[in-house]
């Protein structure tokens, strides 16, 4: 198993903690919810919850077009298919 996967479980469990603990979200967070309309983050919370997905799993979501993020769902699917990839520093 490549030692870079990681779980689509871990990577929602992790968008939990963000929104709860650093953005202070306080309802329920489900895979279909979407992050503008149902999680109600703006650009700034979503900002730092990208800032803090690709420094805790080491991944570059900037190259991804924002129409492809739509979703909690499309985001963990996201990150999760990049984890097998390698990351490029510019």
């Amino acid at each position: 198993m490549d030692e870079r996967a990681v779980s689509e479980a871990e990577v929602f469990a992790e968008i939990r903690r963000i929104a709860k603990q650093e953005l202070g979200y306080q309802g329920t967070i489900e895979p279909d919810h979407r992050l503008v309309n149902d999680l109600h983050l703006d650009s700034m919370t979503l900002t730092v919850l990208g800032v803090a997905l690709e420094d805790r799993f080491r991944v570059i979501l900037t190259d991804v077009p924002p129409e492809e993020l739509q979703t909690v769902g499309s985001l963990v699917a996201c990150i999760a298919r990049k984890r097998g990839q390698p990351v490029e520093l510019e």
